[in-house]
């Protein structure tokens, strides 16, 4: 069996293998030297381009190193070529190419050119080796604050609605400001603080490996970010304030930072407050999901059982947002002259936020549907603590790294709902955890030892109390806590170009939960059964045998772990009662592939088993009031294979990047979730049974900038598929689930008074459910349109206008029109300085609404919107 199932995931891969090496044989690798012909010394950063010999037009280019040395492809389809080599200082020269030769040492002779006046402006974007610059004021304009502002704009460059930086379709590995990572994985704080005009250009660092010990012997395919300052913001202290008041009704806005880059030692402080709709913690959240050297090992979610409040509308926050907030961040580093970085990030958060909204779920039981009709008014306090202390030396012979991190997480939410089935839910969420993450790597010649320990505690001691008029109070207390250890240990030694590596860990789960639920006699529960102390343990054991093959631009990686597992409860040994196999072998296969100087394709494939406490307790945990878990006494295993191929164009030159990626993933659990409805109560268990599912996903996205016009021009689109099955109301139901998604955006600017903008998206998403009636497609339309326009040096304004088309059932649709105005005056006099109006939701819509899909289910929803709101303010830099 498991050899059948390495035959499946290897052999399409072995044939693209192939077919790669038939597409190397389509081009030349050339190399050689740069120097100067009357000292002999090498010549850095020359610029050596392939050029057509019959229109001059651009093949390829690349740039000497420090020691004047270069590799440059040059494709076989054409002899037809020139290479030109140049430098400010000496003349340039042409040689024609011939392709029987392979190495050129070119030598360039020093000259003096009379210029009457020059005029220096550097190009958009720049490529050296693996750095992409992208200069900021080729991007930039006057509207733009934030460097935030302008990482939206660079082609290649994508930031999602949670402030995720991707490039080329991944998201980022690191985020550095002047080289040293002061934020971790909050650089949102960075994006959403450092203002525009002081960052001189945004760098990619393609193929970036962080950890230096493993440079050039760890191959990384992921890129980095780094901003590189202008030096006037170097080495000083630099701040902006926001202050902002109006109606309707009064309305509070002030926002305040200060930050100072001096070489070694970094500080960046914000506080932020307002009552205006603006989510002050969106900057805060932790961007990176996976850590370098763990991967997702080290991932631990601690997430409620209980879930009390709406879903968010697919729409700007602010828009939607009631809120009262504050938050102060406080974020420091320092690197001693040894090398040895203290870090320290601290932050405070209060933030109160109420809602209202209207819901109609439609759930189809197999030969009927069963309608819940909700309107709910919300409060939810939250108050949050996080402190984080950070120890790093990382050189050429170790890497060293300890992260303590700490949260004190208090939430108090107020439901009052109207509808189906009138109540009133309180809740306390509260979600602490303390963790630390320590790594070694220490180079031993040509072998690398590593050693990891990774701790994590949580505690959630919650409680729900639900008050239905006419029925038993239903009041619930549980408290739960959870220990994770993960620590491993891995060796490895470099052969040439293969690298061997084997690794083994365990990973260890200790859990326990108290629960007390009160209320529910009238529906046949007993009250035993409603109180339960569970305890379990659950140990992971593996190990995992790795090899990478680095040649040139070819890199290969292989994985097979072996894995196995045990756990017992309370107190009692327990083998896995799905009667599974307990041990897993899974491997990994991972190809990159850089094809020229342009293009680059990826391929994955593998399989994986992940086991874990999802499905504990076996008791009785209520949700909100129409939702009540049952757990069960076993584990939760999922069994994965997973097949993706990709690609990437990159081409600095003339601003052209383009990505397309594709994944099937069909899994198998040992479990069905099973929904029984007892009036508006859903009973969720999961049945053990095995369970198939797949997913198949395309994305693709296309950037290019005509610098003439200052402007970038995208379109993404994907597409998914999704099928699993499920058990409602003893029915056994496949739910089948696709979506088309197309996105252009554009942004010009065409004169140098007026900025333009568009973009948008249009879904299509369909469900179909065995045994319930057709659904027809839901089709959802987003417009948004900017139009700026630069009076003068003293004044502009913004206008934007966003167009929302819902589909909500077959024969209803809704649509919305949102839209602002802001002015601004700059006194001539100082710059710093700026006045503002800004009016928000000028039409004063009250509501939106839009549909979804979910397994089984259709919901319309309904939200009430902020209202006119009209601010004014002052903001001043410093």
């Amino acid at each position: 069996m498991r050899y059948n199932i390495c035959i499946k995931i290897f052999l399409p891969l072995i044939r693209v293998c192939i077919y790669s090496t038939i597409c190397i044989a389509q081009q030349s690798n050339i190399i050689g030297t740069v120097t100067d012909v009357s000292n002999k010394k090498f010549i850095e950063r020359a610029s050596i381009t392939v050029c057509s010999k019959s229109d001059g037009s651009i093949i390829s280019y690349t740039f000497s190193d420090a020691k004047g040395i270069f590799s440059i492809s040059v494709p076989n389809a054409g002899k037809d070529f020139m290479l030109r080599v140049s430098m400010i200082g000496y003349a340039a020269k042409e040689y024609a190419y011939q392709s029987n030769i392979h190495i050129y040492n070119f030598e360039l002779t020093p000259t003096v050119h009379e210029l009457k006046e020059v005029f220096v402006k550097s190009p958009p974007i720049v490529k050296r080796s693996d750095t992409l610059s992208y200069n900021v004021a080729s991007f930039a304009n006057a509207q733009d604050r934030t460097i935030g502002d302008v990482l939206k704009k660079l082609p290649g460059v994508e930031v999602a609605d949670d402030g995720t930086v991707s490039y080329n379709g991944k998201p980022i590995n690191k985020f550095y400001i002047e080289g040293l990572d002061l934020l971790d994985k909050k650089y949102g704080i960075a994006t959403n603080s450092i203002t525009a005009k002081d960052v001189q250009d945004v760098q990619v660092l393609e193929n970036h490996q962080p950890i230096k010990v493993l440079k050039d012997k760890v191959f990384s395919d992921n890129a980095a970010i780094n901003l590189k300052l202008k030096d006037a913001a170097k080495s000083k202290w630099l701040g902006t304030g926001d202050i902002e008041t109006g109606g309707t009704p009064f309305l509070w806005k002030a926002e305040g930072t200060a930050m100072n880059f001096a070489g070694n030692n970094q500080t960046l402080n914000t506080f932020k407050t307002n009552n205006a709709g603006q989510d002050v913690t969106k900057e805060l959240k932790s961007l990176s999901i996976e850590d370098i050297l763990n991967g997702s090992d080290n991932l631990v979610q601690d997430q409620s059982k209980i879930q009390l409040l709406p879903s968010e509308p697919p729409i700007s926050k602010e828009r939607s947002l009631f809120n009262k907030s504050w938050t102060g961040t406080s974020n420091f580093l320092h690197q001693t002259k040894s090398g040895v970085q203290f870090r320290t990030n601290i932050t405070l958060t209060d933030d109160r936020q109420t809602s209202n909204s209207s819901t109609q779920t439609n759930y189809f039981l197999g030969d009927s549907t069963l309608k819940i009709l909700e309107t709910k008014n919300s409060v939810a306090y939250n108050k949050k603590l996080e402190a984080g202390q950070n120890i790093n030396v990382n050189n050429k012979d170790y890497y060293l790294n300890n992260q303590l991190n700490a949260q004190a997480f208090f939430q108090n939410i107020n439901v009052q709902t109207t509808g189906s089935l009138p109540n009133n839910q309180k809740g306390k969420i509260p979600v602490h955890f303390l963790e630390n993450d320590f790594n070694l790597v220490k180079a031993l010649g040509k072998h690398i030892l590593k050693i990891g320990v990774f701790v994590h505690y949580a505690s959630q001691p919650q409680s729900l109390l639900i008050n239905i008029p006419d029925s038993n109070l239903q009041d619930q207390h549980v408290n739960q806590k959870q220990l994770f250890l993960h620590p491993n240990a891995s060796y490895s030694f470099s052969l040439r170009n293969i690298s061997l590596t084997v690794q083994t860990g365990i990973q260890y789960t200790k859990g326990n939960y108290n629960t007390n639920l009160s209320g529910f006699g009238d529906i046949g529960i007993s009250a035993d059964s409603l109180r339960n102390k569970y305890a379990y343990s659950l140990f992971q054991y593996y190990i995992l045998p790795k090899l990478n093959y680095d040649k040139d631009e070819f890199h290969l990686s292989l994985q097979l772990p072996i894995r196995t597992f045990f756990y017992n409860e309370n107190e009692k040994d327990s083998l896995n009662k799905s009667k599974e196999n307990p041990i897993y072998t899974c491997p990994q296969l991972n190809i990159s592939y850089q094809l020229n100087d342009y293009w680059k394709v990826n391929l994955s494939s593998g399989y994986t088993v992940n086991v874990s406490t999802d499905n504990l307790p076996p008791g009785y945990i209520l949700g909100n009031y129409r939702s009540l878990n049952v757990g069960a006494n076993h584990l939760s295993i999922v069994k994965q294979q997973s097949y993706s191929v990709g690609a990437t164009y990159e081409d600095a030159v003339h601003e052209l990047f383009f990505y397309f990626r594709g994944s099937y993933s069909p899994s198998t659990k040992n479990y069905l979730s099973n929904n029984y409805f007892l009036g508006y109560l859903n009973i969720i268990n999961n049945t053990l049974e095995e369970n198939t599912a797949k997913n198949i996903t395309f994305s693709s996205r296309i950037s290019k900038t005509i610098d003439s016009w200052k402007s970038t021009f995208s379109l993404s689109a994907n597409y998914n598929i999704s099928q699993g099955y499920l058990i409602q109301q003893d029915a056994l139901l496949l739910n089948k689930n696709k979506s088309v998604t197309l996105s252009p955006k554009i942004d010009v600017h065409p004169l140098d008074w007026l900025i333009l903008g568009y973009e948008g998206s249009f879904i299509r998403n369909k469900l179909s459910v065995s045994n319930a009636p057709a659904e027809s497609p839901l089709n959802q339309v987003y417009q948004k349109i900017n139009v700026g326009a630069i009076i003068s040096k003293s004044w502009n304004f913004k206008f934007t206008a966003e167009h929302f088309y819902n589909q909500l059932t077959n024969n209803q649709s809704h649509t919305t029109v949102f839209s602002d105005f802001q002015i601004r005056f700059i006194p001539k006099k100082s710059n710093r300085w700026q006045y503002s109006i800004s009016a928000c939701n000028l039409f004063n819509q009250k509501e939106f609404k839009y549909s979804t899909f979910s397994s089984a289910s259709s919901m319309t929803q309904e939200y009430k919107i902020r209202p006119l709101n009209i601010l004014a303010g002052v903001y001043f830099n410093w």
